[in-house]
């Protein structure tokens, strides 16, 4: 496991000055730190459902090793052999297609087991269907001692962030998105079209391109592949000013169920 046992907020910020220090490569590292690990040079990492491909280029830009995974290639290349940073599920439909299905017999990671220090996905987790096979896959592709953090919004979240339908992930009938719809509620990809296409597009959309799963029941799945499995929402808001609150555990009970769910997981 190539990680460093100390650090300083100063190595944290040695990062390409485009980058910014809110690229989520440098909060990713402040949450790591915050548990008192450190990544280094030599730390090999994987974005889990890398859809264009840009955290992985803000990683290796920052100097670390780093790939990416996603069931269907998305990934804007920089030049032709950066296909080798990439692997992809391949199985199914097209991942463009609302219905995808992965198929439990070839679903896979492209890369062997142990491969990774640390595996993390942003906004990937609610749009998984069957999360006890991605979890098993991550856990395969860790290293022992490796670590996992996945963010990701919560179900009861006040807006459903892809329709911008209120409680959309929760209240899935045709009536509550053809109500939403018919008040103006569109997401970028629906303008123009009427309340009841909209309606028809989000439902459907619930049905196959979501899965907000109960955060108790994704602990049980988690924890039969790692050792450590565990909600850290006071990892998201390192650096804020809500951090302090998100430290009492109701704030953080309530945080993980209403804003932002941290799933941190050690192998």
């Amino acid at each position: 496991m190539t990680f460093a046992a100390s650090g300083s907020r100063a190595e944290l910020e040695q990062l390409p000055a485009h980058l910014g220090s809110y690229n989520l490569v440098f909060h990713h590292r402040l949450m790591l730190a915050a548990k008192g690990m450190y990544l280094t040079p030599r730390s090999r990492i994987l974005d889990f459902g890398c859809g264009s491909g840009r955290y992985v280029y803000d990683y290796r830009d920052a100097g670390f090793d780093a790939y990416g995974f996603d069931i269907a290639s998305s990934v804007e290349l920089r030049q032709p052999s950066d296909e080798a940073y990439f692997r992809f599920g391949l199985s199914g439909v097209p991942g463009n297609v609302p219905d995808y299905e992965v198929d439990e017999l070839s679903y896979r990671i492209g890369f062997g087991d142990d491969s990774f220090d640390f595996v993390f996905s942003n906004s990937v987790f609610e749009h998984v269907q069957n999360h006890d096979l991605a979890l098993r896959e991550i856990a395969r592709v860790l290293r022992p001692g490796g670590l996992a953090i996945h963010t990701f919004p919560a179900r009861y979240g006040l807006i459903e962030p892809h329709m911008f339908v209120p409680l959309g992930g929760v209240f899935t009938s045709l009536a509550w998105y053809r109500l939403w719809a018919l008040l103006g509620v569109r997401n970028e990809y629906q303008r123009g079209m009427s309340a009841r296409d909209v309606a028809l597009a989000n439902r459907r959309y619930a049905e196959s391109g979501i899965n907000y799963v109960p955060v108790p029941r994704l602990l049980h799945c988690a924890r039969a592949h790692f050792p450590e499995a565990t909600l850290a929402p006071e990892l998201w808001t390192v650096g804020s000013f809500r951090h302090p609150l998100v430290r009492i555990p109701a704030v953080a009970w309530l945080y993980s169920r209403l804003d932002t769910v941290v799933l941190w997981l050690r192998k």
